[in-house]
């Protein structure tokens, strides 16, 4: 069981460095960063870093183990699906909301509350197609 939970815990490792990496890039200037090539082009860059964070949440998420059931420790429960893509979605998209306050404090930065919207809809897209996958998975090894 302990190396069970150890295992889980590196599950968490590449959300963290997803979030570091967002964090580093917003941290950079706005003089710094090179022009959009298409209107609109920066909420798709931010919908996109977002599926990627919430798909990986929602992965770390699939892997907590609660109680003792086969259910539970694949993540496929319906009760425990629902609630952890809402967190991992919630989790993602609070970190967005933070990014954006964040970037009103670096230089040529602005916090953009369209950019917000486009950083919780990557994340719940994100965080849809992990439990989609894992729902089809689920079918085919049962």
């Amino acid at each position: 069981m302990h190396l069970l939970l150890t295992y889980s815990r590196w599950r968490w490792l590449p959300p963290g460095l997803m979030a570091v990496a967002i964090f580093i890039v917003s941290s950079i200037p706005g003089q710094s960063l090179p022009p959009s090539p298409v209107v609109g082009f920066d909420k798709l860059v931010h919908a996109t870093e977002y599926a990627i964070l919430g798909a990986l949440i929602a992965y770390a998420l699939t892997h907590v183990i609660r109680g003792g059931s086969r259910s539970e420790e694949n993540g496929l429960g319906p009760v425990n699906s629902t609630r952890r893509a809402i967190f991992a979605w919630l989790a993602a998209s609070v970190f967005g909301i933070t990014d954006e306050i964040h970037q009103h404090f670096v230089a040529g930065r602005f916090a953009d509350p369209f950019d917000a919207l486009a950083d919780s809809v990557g994340a719940l897209l994100g965080v849809t197609l992990v439990f989609i996958v894992m729902f089809v998975v689920g079918k085919k090894n049962a």
